[in-house]
């Protein structure tokens, strides 16, 4: 009789053997919970932390509520960041021309210039938003594609060079924050 073939009275599978192997994957997942508990347990000693500096700067005139506003809106800006450096380069650029198809480039200084360009070129008559506004996508694609070879080296810098340094920025930032694998560069990445 082969290992494979069934034994009478067992179903075809050796009760200890299996019994073996669930308990190892049992203990895994009871040391994961343990792990997991510990961390849990850290990381609420730092929400202590970041709640006593959101009170600090409170206390020094900066609203609360604004400020945690901020500090999430830069760390989504990381994790989008992060999505297209995982990229491979071919990928990067297949991405950055869907970008630019959107209009999604209006926030970015190639953006700016090119509306300030398109602008300019209507004798200042032209309406100037806000920037807070965002122009419409019509007027992005317009601006962009007219100015796009006309706009200056500086603001021409490739997205791929300016995501490079604020990647590296959040890299600096993260090093000695005590934060485990922070100091691992590129650990800010969102999989």
């Amino acid at each position: 009789m082969t290992e494979t073939e069934p034994r009478a009275g067992h179903n075809g599978f050796d009760p200890q053997k299996c019994q073996t192997f669930v308990s190892q994957i049992e203990r895994i997942f009871a040391e994961m919970e343990t792990k997991k508990g510990e961390y849990m347990a850290w990381c609420q000693g730092r929400r202590e932390l970041i709640s006593g500096v959101y009170d600090n700067a409170k206390d020094a005139g900066i609203p609360k509520k604004e400020l945690k506003a901020n500090v999430k809106r830069r760390q989504l800006e990381a994790q989008i960041d992060a999505l297209r450096e995982d990229m491979e380069p071919d990928q990067q650029d297949t991405y950055d021309n869907i970008r630019l198809a959107l209009g999604d480039l209006a926030d970015t200084p190639l953006g700016d210039a090119a509306l300030a360009k398109s602008s300019a070129g209507t004798g200042g008559n032209a309406k100037q938003e806000p920037k807070d506004v965002k122009p419409s996508d019509a007027d992005v694609k317009a601006a962009t594609a007219k100015e796009m070879a006309e706009a200056p080296e500086e603001v021409t810098t490739s997205y791929a060079d300016r995501l490079r340094k604020q990647n590296d920025s959040v890299d600096k930032k993260l090093r000695g924050s005590g934060f485990p694998g922070a100091d691992a560069p590129g650990s800010h990445k969102v999989n």
